[in-house]
């Protein structure tokens, strides 16, 4: 069997959140999205408006020192991470509720490091509300090419966890990768 790698393709969603939703570049990266989730299933979001290297700073030197201090997450709310298993990947994963909120996720921080850490709490709410922004583009012009944009509001999904996930990426060179998933609800 001939397997071929699928590229998805890539949108340009840089800007969108400041532009009106019959602007042309909207609309030029709307017809992308639609037609890339009908084609692919999905695709490749490129969202520039994130402070340069947040990213970087993000995933390479925050987030390690964290998934490495998995110990003190463990109870750090009375439930320890989780740790799954799929065929023989191991993926530890944690989750923070309401990560849009400062506040939030100092009081979750705090009961890992008593004196608070204000560079992880500061990235995850960062991150979190970047994250959040692509996710209700995306959803209004799905909404848009439905016509239903007037449900856009009532309906707008906001985040409401966080999961980091630690998992070996290539068990070869026994290296760890680091990622998210954001969990969301709608408004109502």
């Amino acid at each position: 069997m001939d397997s071929q790698k699928v590229e998805f393709p890539r949108v340009d969603l840089t800007g969108l959140l400041q532009v009106k939703s019959d602007s042309s570049c909207w609309k030029m990266a709307q017809e992308k999205v639609i037609s890339a989730l009908a084609n692919y299933g999905g695709f490749e979001a490129v969202y520039g408006d994130v402070k340069p290297g947040l990213k970087t700073e993000f995933f390479e030197n925050i987030m390690p020192k964290f998934m490495s201090d998995m110990s003190k997450v463990s109870y750090a709310h009375g439930r320890p991470p989780a740790v799954l298993f799929q065929h023989d990947l191991a993926l530890k994963n944690l989750c923070i509720n309401d990560p849009t909120s400062l506040s939030s996720v100092e009081d979750y921080v705090k009961s890992i490091w008593p004196k608070g850490n204000d560079l992880f709490c500061n990235s995850i709410c960062n991150y979190a509300k970047h994250i959040q922004e692509v996710a209700q583009i995306i959803q209004r012009m799905i909404l848009m090419s439905f016509n239903l944009e007037e449900d856009y509001e009532s309906n707008k999904f906001m985040a409401s966890s966080l999961i980091l996930i630690e998992y070996v990426n290539d068990k070869a060179m026994d290296k760890s990768r680091i990622g998210m998933l954001l969990m969301w609800m709608p408004t109502k």
